[in-house]
């Protein structure tokens, strides 16, 4: 007669029983059922004494937990082989379940997804095992599953294993039935072959995120064949994936407007295992050129060797941020161009004999000049420029140093001096004078008043006045420049001492007191942040003895730095 299928259970052992007639259980099984009762079908069944233990597996920057290992046995009839590795699996505290029939394996393994499967092999009479591990296999959920085939033991010739591999098995296991060899066996796979195929598993995850990222994402092998591109890539090139993969990137279309010499750098750089990142032009399958920001890492793998690279590619576009800043600093340096007066130091130093030696006529007609050039631009607070700078130079930095900027990005944002809400106060009479000094010409006035008058103009001017008053050391006379230098960089040493002894992270790990120069700080401060500044103020009130006391200081630190001094003031002769 037929039944309904049954799961019995012994100790850590469940045994699963498919449709089947009562004729055909083993006598073992029958008692096992009675001992046991007779749980309802389906229900997830584990003996209250046992407690989950989860082993912790890491896979690169993922720290994975992993559930005690499940096996499934497929044996047509209980013998010593079975009992083996029933015994070996209670010893390790996997978890087991026994399947009679390939019908109840599959029901079984349809319902648990073991890790590892066990089907005897031996008897070819009871069941096909090559055709259950077929079926097996054609479960979506076998993908990472491992399967061994119990074979008996050879009597002449070893005989070939393809057949095993050809049907979907992993291994083979030649019959002994001691359980110290059953367990050692389980151990072998369960740190070998099950915990490979659960790191395969969790690369679902990993493929998830590259396919739902918003930026283009290429992998090629170590010859540059291109193993795969996500969605994004495919939308942004115009290409579909079959079209690529398998091509070199040799192959696919370049842009003509990179540098001739762009690509023979980035390989350079590439295939000595380091990351290149930066401004790229690539061609879209239609023709068109897209501006990216492209940052290309080598994976190194095997025998220390680079195996892939992945390729991350941003387009910068009109919705981009880090573009716009970078159109706002070139339309920037190209006014200042044409009508600064002053060089920047970056390039070369200043000369300044001609704004010594002029007299009440040349001052003049620098401040005609200088009200020309107010009212054929847009005016911006230095800070604002300090931070445009920093967005255009976020473009070509790595990531560390970009997310760093960042950091220093929402610093300055959060400030007062860049929030819109800085009052004003029409009875401030340092403010009313300035306005009016930035005033003064003879027939500009009113060309200008417009501008300047405006309350917003005015809470920038108060801005540029304040900021440029904060970090106004490098245009003082040279000793005094000295003397505050001295007395800031050891405010920043001490500060670094103290971090260190009471073991804090390093605020600022460039002032370290052993390592520091302080000539270099010094000309990057003007470099990054003085000049521009300044030489907007200059423009807007007219400063020959300040942008002169700034020169000679800069010359000063240049001196120093050239000589590979450190201090504050070369040695005494």
């Amino acid at each position: 007669m037929g039944c309904a299928s049954s799961i019995h259970i012994s100790d850590r052992v469940v045994y699963h029983s498919g449709k089947e007639s009562e004729d055909s259980h083993s006598p073992q099984q029958t008692n096992t059922t009675q001992h046991q009762g007779n749980p309802a079908s389906g229900l997830p069944l584990k003996p209250p004494s046992c407690k989950t233990t989860l082993t912790e597996v890491q896979f690169g920057p993922m720290k994975l937990f992993k559930d005690p290992l499940q096996v499934l046995l497929v044996f047509a009839k209980e013998d010593s082989q079975s009992n083996g590795f029933c015994c070996a699996c209670d010893k390790a505290s996997y978890r087991c379940s026994v399947a009679r029939t390939p019908e109840s394996a599959l029901e079984c393994f349809s319902e648990k997804h073991h890790d590892l499967v066990i089907i005897d092999h031996r008897h070819s009479r009871q069941f096909d095992a090559e055709a259950l591990c077929r079926s097996i296999r054609a479960v979506s959920a076998a993908e990472n599953t491992v399967i061994v085939a119990v074979v008996k033991r050879p009597d002449r010739e070893e005989a070939s294993v393809m057949p095993l591999i050809n049907a979907g098995f992993n291994r083979r296991y030649v019959e002994n039935a001691n359980v110290m060899a059953c367990y050692n066996e389980l151990l072998q796979l369960e740190h070998g072959e099950v915990r490979a195929q659960f790191k395969l598993r969790a690369c679902n995850a990993i493929f998830t995120a590259l396919e739902q990222s918003q930026d283009a994402i290429e992998i090629t092998s170590e010859n540059q064949v291109i193993q795969y591109v996500n969605p994004a890539y495919e939308s942004i090139m115009g290409y579909q994936r079959g079209e690529l993969l398998g091509k070199e990137i040799i192959e696919v279309p370049k842009s003509e407007k990179n540098k001739p010499d762009l690509l023979e750098t980035i390989n350079s750089c590439i295939l000595k295992g380091k990351e290149w990142q930066g401004i790229y032009y690539a061609k879209k399958k239609n023709g068109d050129n897209v501006q990216q920001n492209v940052k290309i890492t080598p994976v190194i793998g095997q025998g220390g060797k680079i195996r892939h690279y992945v390729s991350i590619n941003r387009p910068l576009n009109d919705n981009n941020k880090s573009d716009k800043s970078c159109e706002r600093v070139q339309a920037e340096s190209q006014t200042d161009i044409q009508s600064s007066r002053h060089k920047d130091r970056r390039k070369g130093s200043l000369d300044v004999r001609s704004t010594t030696s002029r007299g009440s006529d040349g001052s003049s007609q620098r401040r005609h000049s200088s009200m020309a050039r107010i009212h054929s631009m847009t005016i911006e607070a230095p800070i604002t420029k300090v931070i445009n700078i920093i967005n255009a130079a976020q473009e070509s930095s790595p990531m560390p140093v970009a997310e760093a900027l960042d950091r220093v990005l929402e610093i300055l944002r959060t400030t007062e001096l860049y929030s819109p809400q800085l009052g004003t106060k029409d009875e401030d009479p340092h403010t009313n004078d300035l306005v009016g000094g930035l005033m003064t010409g003879n027939g500009d006035e009113e060309s200008v008043k417009s501008v300047l008058t405006s309350p917003e103009n005015r809470i920038l001017v108060k801005r540029m006045l304040i900021k440029c008053a904060d970090i106004s050391n490098p245009c003082r006379p040279l000793e005094l420049c000295i003397e505050w230098a001295g007395r800031i960089s050891e405010e920043y040493f001490a500060q670094t001492d103290e971090e260190k002894r009471q073991g804090l992270p390093v605020v600022m790990p460039v002032f370290d007191r052993n390592t520091c120069s302080i000539p270099k700080s010094q000309i990057s401060f003007i470099d990054y942040f003085i000049t521009d500044m300044f030489d907007a103020w200059d423009a807007f009130a007219d400063l020959p003895n300040l942008m002169q006391h700034l020169d000679n200081n800069f010359k000063y630190w240049k001196g120093l730095d050239e000589r590979k001094l450190h201090s504050l003031r070369p040695p005494p002769e």
